[in-house]
């Protein structure tokens, strides 16, 4: 297997099964050198390439992507172990950009069933009904995009201090 030069400053992803490293084609099948297709996938810059290869092992944690630049020369790994802060910030941002709030049942209104509104800058979104949820559970989940934002920052301060104890 030939690894691609696309130049021009493009991007290639290949996929892997992680245990055994075994290539993929781009529908996740095993890939075979007797193929006449290739299992890469072109990009026209990294941030998108990433994004491919990021999406595709949160639906399959059991494969990495490998990205190789215009030149095709190794540029990194990403899996699910190693790469879960980017995957998690990655789906953060694909979620549309709404704000959630926690109406529940005796609190906040008095017949009904406890619910999340969703809210943009300009309108009302469809609510958020969980079934089988206690009012905990949908408070929590109600401030998670929030939670989780908050969280990812703190990560990101704590990897700049690491980063800098380990420049010394």
């Amino acid at each position: 297997m030939e690894i691609p030069k696309p130049g021009n400053n493009k991007f290639s992803v290949v996929f892997a099964e992680s245990s055994t490293g075994n290539i993929l084609n781009s529908d996740l099948t095993l890939f075979l050198n007797s193929e006449h297709t290739s299992p890469f996938q072109i990009f026209n810059n990294i941030e998108t390439a990433e994004f491919y290869a990021l999406n595709n092992i949160s639906n399959n944690p059991t494969i990495e992507g490998i990205i190789y630049d215009y030149d095709g020369n190794f540029v990194k790994i990403l899996d699910i172990k190693t790469d879960k802060i980017n995957l998690i910030n990655y789906q953060l941002e694909k979620l549309k950009k709404t704000k959630w709030k926690a109406f529940i049942e005796g609190s906040n209104f008095t017949s009904g069933s406890s619910f999340i509104m969703v809210n943009t800058e300009l309108s009302r979104e469809k609510d958020i009904e969980i079934l089988g949820a206690n009012d905990d559970e949908i408070n929590f989940i109600a401030n998670s995009k929030e939670n989780i934002r908050f969280l990812l920052a703190e990560v990101k301060k704590l990897q700049k201090k690491l980063n800098q104890i380990d420049n010394q």
